[in-house]
């Protein structure tokens, strides 16, 4: 018979009063199973008692057959090591039925091990440990960025900490501060270059131009109001943003980039003002 080739991985567990070593395994399937020579230790028993119960099925206690064990055992072939060593291993669910299996009869490892993994979820903590888990959400976030974000959150709901995709997180929270700023300036540089619009060309003023000045400053606001840590970046960004208004002044209007000042002329405070209008520029006064 041909045994699986199998990528060896052990995880550190700590309980209250000392630190457990689950040896896991990655089938090519994916699936991840756990090494029966590891179960002993972390559930009180043996391993002769293990090795009892999967090979007679009537010695099976009922109370462990209620919670669905299965009892397979596969060996699998490990990979990496001098020589090949063949290992027995047992299913995640079967490892948590033992588990449980093991605090109904009061076995004080078994209980504090479940106590430590009880505020993440042991199989989940297992899956996403492993190698497997990680890649996992790796080629979601590279596949269906909408579904990456779904999962992320739904790990962070359910405190699922070795689960999450910790530097794609990262990155995407760094970029969303950066979009939140450029997107102050963009709104700013639109705001500015109809405020110049408005100022350089009476004759020129609509509802269409109001309107706009409107909805972009009710805009600028509402980010401020959201990201009161962007207030201290406003001038920057109102500085940023007037080039952008040079921009579309000039190609709004007929005037060159000389007929309007070269530092923006207008306060943070008038900028924001919802009554603030520029006067009519006495230069380009076509009245």
């Amino acid at each position: 018979m041909t045994l699986n080739v199998v990528e060896q991985q052990i995880i550190p567990l700590r309980t209250n009063s000392e630190e457990l070593g689950i040896d896991v395994y990655r089938m090519p399937s994916g699936e991840i199973r756990v090494g029966v020579s590891s179960i002993g230790q972390v559930l009180g028993y043996t391993n002769n008692w293990f090795k009892r119960i999967v090979g007679s099925p009537s010695k099976k206690p009922k109370a462990l057959q209620s919670l669905g064990f299965s009892g397979e055992v596969e060996t699998v072939l490990i990979e990496g090591t001098r020589e090949p060593q063949e290992v027995q291993t047992i299913s995640l669910e079967d490892f948590e039925r033992l588990l449980h299996y093991g605090v109904l009869n009061g076995k004080k490892p078994a209980l504090a091990f479940l106590i430590s993994k009880a505020t993440v979820g042991f199989l989940e903590a297992l899956r996403c440990t492993t190698v497997e888990g990680v890649n996992q959400s790796f080629e979601l976030y590279e596949l269906d960025f909408y579904a990456w974000t779904q999962q992320q959150a739904e790990f962070l709901q359910h405190k699922k900490w070795s689960c999450l995709d910790v530097p794609n997180l990262v990155e995407e929270i760094e970029s969303l501060g950066k979009q939140q700023r450029q997107e102050l300036g963009n709104r700013l540089g639109i705001l500015l270059g109809h405020l110049l619009k408005w100022e350089f060309q009476p004759s020129h003023r609509s509802k269409s131009w109001l309107a706009t000045i409107r909805e972009q400053r009710r805009q600028v606001l509402r980010l401020l109001k959201e990201s009161p840590s962007l207030q201290p970046y406003l001038l920057e960004a109102m500085e940023d943003g007037y080039q952008s208004a040079l921009n579309l002044a000039v190609s709004e209007t007929p005037l060159d980039y000389e007929d309007f000042p070269q530092e923006c002329s207008y306060s943070s405070g008038q900028v924001l003002d919802p009554q603030f209008l520029p006067t009519q520029h006495p230069e380009t006064d076509e009245g």
